[in-house]
């Protein structure tokens, strides 16, 4: 059969040098066009991202020590602006070690409910741990539901779901997650009774609180 095939005028072995180089090539060409096709799609579709919203700040990291609040969204970086949380982790995993960042920054005023422009000066530096560099900040986190481990000890229509959204603990209500987080540590390993506001996937229905 191996005689038969090189003898083939036919056969990989026969063409020239040009087209041999071709047909090795396709495969990587058409992986290449596939790819970029669906990037088209999914940039055209579009896609959530997280915003580049200071959600929590480390204490005594450059972020803290220059005067960073959380919610404070950073808008640019040396000028050059920046429209989500991997923009603003890119930026200052590159930055120069030796020379101090500028950022641009929306806060919040609360006596007028508007956004003002601030600028503040900072050096990025490798924290304890870390092998880049960082300014100490965390992105912004929510008190919906991500993801469940299962409590084998409760029914299953008593397990919370991913995408829901935690109203209150023990009848305290909760607007963030660190309200959230705060009044799970008051709870000290018990249980707690959550009021959530669940989405329903069925068409029509609106989201439904559920206790």
């Amino acid at each position: 059969g191996e005689l038969v095939v090189k003898e083939n005028p036919r056969s990989f072995p026969h063409k020239s040098v040009g087209r041999r180089m071709i047909i090795v090539s396709a495969g990587v060409a058409m992986n290449l066009v596939f790819a970029a096709v669906v990037f088209m799609i999914v940039f055209m579709a579009g896609f959530q991202t997280v915003p580049a919203e200071v959600g929590w700040v480390l204490p005594g990291t450059p972020a803290e020590q220059a005067g960073l609040q959380m919610g404070d969204r950073i808008l640019a970086i040396n000028g050059e602006k920046i429209t989500d949380y991997q923009d603003l982790k890119l930026l200052v995993t590159l930055a120069n070690p030796d020379s101090p960042m500028a950022l641009t920054v929306e806060r919040n005023n609360p006596s007028t409910g508007l956004g003002e422009e601030k600028q503040f000066s900072l050096q990025p530096e490798k924290l304890e741990g870390q092998s880049t560099l960082m300014i100490g900040v965390g992105q912004p986190m929510t008190n919906t539901v991500g993801y469940v481990l299962q409590d084998p000890n409760q029914p299953t229509v008593a397990q919370l779901r991913p995408g829901d959204e935690v109203l209150a603990v023990n009848g305290e209500p909760v607007n963030s997650f660190y309200d959230l987080a705060f009044r799970l540590r008051q709870a000290t390993g018990a249980y707690c009774q959550l009021r959530v506001r669940r989405s329903t996937t069925t068409p029509g229905e609106e989201a439904t609180e559920l206790a």
